[in-house]
């Protein structure tokens, strides 16, 4: 099975390029007769069941990422493969959407934007505020991108769109590297390019795999162990 995603974002619907996939439900919901309309997004609760892993606020089936994605979700919502392919050309444009809407965070401003907006100047207020956006998105991506990772391995095409992805984490994590060094946070022997490997390494999905879904951590002492972490290396 390729990948389903029930998403629960502030109780509203997840919407992924023209597929609304809405929370709450436990049963499959067929398209209403008005989703004729081409302009009309595609409605789907996934049922959990065998295949289903209960990662967070995400219900993720994963059998086999690298199966027909058209038929998993024609067999899940009752739409035809061909409307699927319309909205999402392939299941690297579908994973990709999913893995952009996860990193939105919760609310209706995105993550990321709040970031940019949180005061550079004040080194205690943004390292806080980058723990807790990294607490928010880490149950709606990690598991995500470990899923990812693991089907890479087999596939082509998700070996691409993990490394795009890879790359695109690094450019965004130089860029806050940079924040920390024009703001004057970095001490002179730590160059950019560490501080970058420092923010990948304390916002990895590798880390919230370890301290929260192995280990047991809650979200408030992982972000803190985030905050806390980053703030222990720009002091060494």
């Amino acid at each position: 099975m390729d990948l389903l995603l029930h998403g629960l974002v502030d109780g509203g619907a997840l919407l992924l390029d023209g597929f609304e996939i809405e929370p709450g439900g436990n049963r499959l919901l067929p398209p209403q007769p008005e989703d004729d309309d081409p302009a009309h997004p595609v409605r789907c609760a996934v049922e959990p069941g065998p295949g289903h892993l209960p990662l967070g606020p995400h219900l993720v089936a994963a059998d086999d990422l690298t199966e027909d994605l058209g038929a998993d979700i024609r067999g899940a919502c009752g739409v035809s493969v061909e409307s699927v392919y319309k909205r999402f050309p392939g299941k690297t444009a579908l994973v990709r959407a999913v893995v952009e809407q996860a990193l939105r965070g919760i609310g209706p401003v995105a993550a990321e934007s709040r970031s940019d907006a949180l005061e550079a100047e004040d080194l205690a207020s943004l390292l806080d505020g980058w723990g807790r956006l990294t607490a928010e998105v880490g149950p709606r991506v990690a598991p995500i991108l470990l899923l990812l990772d693991a089907a890479a391995a087999h596939d082509p095409e998700l070996e691409e769109l993990a490394r795009g992805l890879a790359d695109d984490r690094r450019a965004r994590m130089t860029e806050n590297a940079l924040r920390l060094a024009d703001a004057g946070h970095l001490p002179p022997e730590l160059p950019v390019a560490r501080a970058t490997d420092i923010l990948l390494t304390y916002s990895s999905p590798q880390l919230y795999d370890l301290l929260v879904l192995r280990s047991g951590w809650d979200l408030d002492r992982y972000a803190s162990f985030v905050t806390t972490g980053i703030r222990a290396q720009l002091a060494a």
